[in-house]
């Protein structure tokens, strides 16, 4: 005959067995209220019974679901059925929401290891291109130190994954001294995103086309001359002139012998001559 509900197990290793449990796991269910032992009185060992293998298996399920212990012993301690079935259907749209979010962060790292692997394949390719059309939000001047987007910059890192920190700077001046640097985005992106956008910068529409490539650098070594003038020797041979104001985009960050080097994607304007 099949046990009582309320009949005790002989063994809380029975209810182990059955569940696939350790005793340091059963015992977490019982800190947190979702099963309530009894007592042997013959020997004073804590008891359990079928009801209280019921209530962890249930919450096994709901555990399985995202919740957690603590949450699933409020959906058991109630007996009220529409409690439990809207805190299973407020579950499913958060989790409906959380793989929409990882699939647009597996789609913005196949595009960042889609730039590393450009880069890892020819360090020094050039290219001419439209605007990149990107959203950068200066938290940061040198002549006017300030976090006037502190707040948005916090608002934009969790949001959208697809964020690099950059730097903006007019070409032909003296790094530090015109350089504002925060997060950047694509536009599209951080409109849909609803995200704060009275302090961005609209970058990519200054010029029709840009030449873009990769640099590397130290930390404390800005974008200079020294690190884009591959850029601008390859627009000067196609017939370009550069000028205007340059947007590097941090990709990577490796630690070298000395000093940390940075790993930037480089957009510069440039117009026929």
């Amino acid at each position: 005959m099949s046990k009582d509900k309320k009949e005790p197990f002989s063994k809380v290793s029975d209810l182990q067995h059955w569940l696939g449990m350790s005793e340091n796991g059963i015992r977490l269910y019982e800190k947190e209220g979702i099963i309530t032992p009894g007592r042997n009185k013959e020997n004073g060992y804590r008891q359990l019974n079928i009801s209280d293998g019921d209530k962890m298996f249930q919450s096994r399920i709901y555990t399985g679901y995202g919740f957690s212990l603590r949450e699933t012993a409020d959906m058991l301690g109630t007996d009220d059925f529409d409690s439990q079935y809207n805190s299973l259907e407020k579950q499913e749209d958060q989790l409906q929401e959380e793989m929409l979010l990882m699939a647009y962060k597996s789609q913005y790292l196949n595009r960042h290891l889609k730039l590393l692997r450009e880069m890892k394949k020819d360090f020094y390719s050039v290219r001419i291109v439209p605007g990149p059309d990107l959203a950068f939000l200066p938290v940061h001047d040198q002549s006017q130190i300030k976090a006037a987007g502190e707040s948005d910059c916090a608002a934009w890192l969790s949001q959208v994954p697809f964020v690099r920190s950059a730097v903006l700077m007019k070409m032909g001046e003296e790094p530090y001294q015109t350089v504002w640097f925060g997060p950047v985005t694509e536009w599209e992106t951080a409109m849909k995103c609803s995200l704060p956008m009275e302090n961005a910068v609209r970058f990519g529409s200054e010029s029709l086309q840009y030449v873009t490539g990769f640099t590397r650098h130290g930390i404390d070594d800005f974008p200079s001359e020294k690190n884009y003038g591959h850029l601008t020797d390859y627009a000067e041979k196609q017939g370009y002139i550069c000028g205007g104001t340059l947007l590097t985009r941090h990709l990577m960050l490796v630690k070298g012998e000395k000093d940390w080097i940075h790993y930037d994607q480089i957009w510069i304007p440039v117009k026929k001559e």
